[in-house]
């Protein structure tokens, strides 16, 4: 379709090769009148008359031989002019307090036009379900549903759901998000989304829809479910339910090569399970029921097999594998509110304290597209945890603020710095907002969420003074300044981390002349080198104690052969303070296996985005990726881990790069032989900086 157009000079302007205004008066259809009110565009012509001005239907292209020429073709991106003509729906305004809409959908089925009616009502007072459903990436309103003679564009994803779940000759009461909330509003989305909590607990039944069940494979996943579920609950009639008290099957159990675990693979592999908001609107449900194609599962039984399989079944867990997927918010969730069940499958020190810290960490790594909704789609959670936290949703906020403002209330509230537990930083962050304040929006994890540490840092005295968040935004902490960087490796990356990096790591360490202080008088190298290789599991182990004593051991040798020496490596090999013939290590590294996969895909999941240190005083440990050199290593009390610090120009004054994991000195035997680090330099046991000449102090992070 072209638009025919008219140019007529203005201002006394009457050549066109001139550059003065012109007024340009199209001809358009009466539809694309009503829907742009185009009807005068002002311009300025140059001589060239090249120019073009963009319209919002299609182009205006001015040219030296056709003046106007707009296409406006079907081929553009611009709707149907039947769509063009609708109007946006008339949301009436919400009262304050626990008023919200809920969508009467109409019955139907098949291809019958979507129909609906929105209702106004208290929560408290209405019956109704809710939905769960992923938007999508970015969502596209190209569907129809008539809401009130109004006709309503909604997204793909929402339109599917509705035609999933009405009744075929009944209205049925829904919330809806794309539909109840004016999203165009971000004063009524704040509010409405403020309330998201006491809605989800409110109805009668979450329908969580996962989306189209392509290869059918929803009823091997529910035949699945129901037999596992009915072993479970008979296993429950037959024991004392105590710690990790849940019997293990046996390895010729045919249930651990069942060909349904695909399926339930499958099912977990669908978007809506990388969503952050499905989180709670699943774990605040008081039922919940999986809408999977045409299958329907239950969300509780779901959520058991699961817990059976990740912990009873590990090796049919690992081969497919099920820990690439993003589940271990809903498991953490689930157990919160599970937990005499779940305390029959886990052991009582790997059983965690509820926090809404390590709910906001776990998310960091579900897909949310909104940053403010990393704090917002999880407040209502927080009162699982040990300590209230109540942010009011404000769109109008930019993340940054609402992220400090979460960690201000949060320290006010809870009067310790764990917080800083979960602080990691990347270049760019480093100076954007004060550097205590956790960005949830960087999806890597703090150095102190990958060690198991039993014990928070204590003062010598033992008892910790409050944090405070001071009037110029500065958080006042207690602490000792310990050590510095002495060293900084390369960021190491899982894909690229190989035996030769680590290699030129151990060789650029092993140079120093310095005490160690892992050494022993009977014993230095070997000791050395476990040190080293404990270090970079940030004290952590996977598979059987044998198995990685094994495992680390053929690392060990691994690490320390060569194909042709250098002039350097003969030097080095010459030095008391190297391992020079893998023949001299003792039997506490000799042990083999068959491979060393077991110790290096563990080590490459803890060193990740992260650098090997080495420091003044001889500790060697992981830390953030962003730190350098003359870092500063300390201890602020209360956290789980040391940190890394740069100092700033005022004394006392720091950026907080994160935590660092520093192996202490002191080790332990293992029940198979041979010794272990697993000790964090801060620990109970391992307070080796209570015996130097450092001072505590006020400390004041950036």
């Amino acid at each position: 379709m072209v638009l025919n157009c008219d140019i007529s000079p203005c201002n006394g302007t009457t050549s066109a090769h001139g550059s003065g205004l012109w007024k340009v008066y199209l001809e358009c259809p009466s539809w694309l009148r009503r829907s742009t009110q185009l009807n005068i565009y002002t311009l300025k012509l140059y001589h060239s008359c090249k120019n073009r001005i963009d319209t919002v239907a299609g182009k205006v292209i001015l040219g030296s031989n056709e003046l106007c020429n707009a296409d406006t073709s079907a081929s553009t991106t611009r709707p149907p002019p039947q769509e063009m003509s609708q109007n946006v729906y008339p949301y009436e305004p919400l009262t304050s307090g626990d008023v919200f809409r809920y969508v009467v959908l109409q019955p139907g089925s098949g291809h019958e036009p979507l129909k609906c009616s929105l209702q106004t009502a208290n929560i408290a007072d209405t019956s109704f379900e809710a939905i769960s459903y992923v938007w999508g990436t970015n969502p596209i309103k190209d569907k129809t549903i008539t809401c009130d003679t109004h006709l309503m564009t909604i997204t793909s994803s929402l339109s599917n759901v509705l035609r999933r779940v009405r009744h075929p000759f009944e209205p049925r009461s829904l919330w809806a998000d794309g539909i109840s909330i004016n999203q165009a509003n971000l004063q009524e989305k704040g509010h409405q989304v403020g309330l998201m909590g006491k809605i989800y607990r409110a109805t009668s039944c979450t329908l969580v829809y996962i989306g189209a069940d392509n290869d059918a494979q929803g009823p091997a996943v529910h035949s699945l479910l129901q037999d596992m579920d009915a072993m479970i609950r008979e296993t429950f009639q037959t024991i004392d339910v105590t710690w990790d008290s849940f019997p293990y099957p046996d390895e010729e159990d045919s249930i651990l090569l069942d060909p349904r675990w695909n399926a339930f693979y499958q099912l977990l592999a669908q978007d809506w399970f990388d969503r952050g908001w499905v989180v709670q609107e699943a774990a605040l449900a008081t039922q919940a029921q999986v809408i999977w194609g045409n299958t329907v599962l239950d969300w509780d039984i779901m959520m058991r097999v699961y817990v059976w399989l990740s912990t009873r079944a590990t090796r049919t867990y690992q081969s497919l594998p099920f820990a690439e997927y993003r589940i271990n918010s809903h498991l953490d969730l689930y157990l919160e509110t599970h937990q005499q069940f779940g305390k029959a499958f886990y052991d009582e020190l790997s059983w965690g304290t509820p926090s809404i810290l390590r709910t906001l960490n776990c998310a960091k790594e579900l897909d949310l597209k909104d940053p403010r909704d990393r704090i917002y789609a999880f407040m209502d959670l927080s009162q699982w945890s040990e300590h209230h936290i109540r942010i009011n949703p404000n769109y109008f906020k930019p993340h940054l603020e609402t992220y400090q403002e979460f960690a201000s209330q949060y320290i006010h509230v809870s009067k310790d710095a764990r917080l800083l537990d979960y602080v990691v930083h990347d270049n760019e962050s480093l100076s954007q907002s004060p550097s205590w304040v956790p960005r949830w929006d960087i999806p890597t994890w703090s150095v102190s969420q990958s060690c198991e540490v039993t014990s928070r840092a204590q003062p010598r005295s033992g008892n910790v003074d409050y944090p405070k968040v001071l009037e110029d935004g500065l958080l006042k902490v207690r602490g000792v300044v310990i050590d510095t960087v002495r060293y900084a490796s390369e960021v190491l990356e899982w894909d690229t981390t190989s035996v030769d990096t680590l290699r030129d790591i151990w060789d650029q360490i092993s140079s120093y002349q310095m005490t160690w202080p892992y050494d022993t008088l009977e014993d230095s190298s070997s000791r050395r080198i476990i040190a080293f290789l404990d270090s970079l599991t940030a004290g952590t182990f996977d598979g059987t104690a044998l198995d990685w004593r094994k495992s680390r051991g053929t690392f060990a040798r691994q690490l320390l052969e060569r194909n042709t020496p250098t002039q350097e490596h003969q030097m080095a090999c010459d030095s008391a303070t190297h391992i020079a013939d893998v023949q001299d290590l003792p039997d506490m590294v000799s042990d083999v296996a068959e491979d060393t996969d077991l110790y290096f895909d563990h080590m490459r999941s803890r060193t990740d985005k992260r650098k090997f240190i080495l420091t003044a005083r001889g500790y060697m440990g992981l830390a953030p990726g962003t730190v350098s050199n003359y870092d500063a290593c300390g201890i602020v009390f209360g956290c789980k881990t040391p940190c890394i610090l740069r100092r700033a120009d005022r004394e006392h004054h720091y950026t907080f790069l994160g935590a660092t994991f520093l192996v202490g000195r002191k080790s332990y035997d293992t029940d198979v032989g041979g010794i272990i680090f697993c000790n964090v330099l801060s620990e109970e046991d391992s307070k080796d900086w209570v015996e130097w000449d450092v001072e505590e102090q006020d400390i004041y992070l950036c």
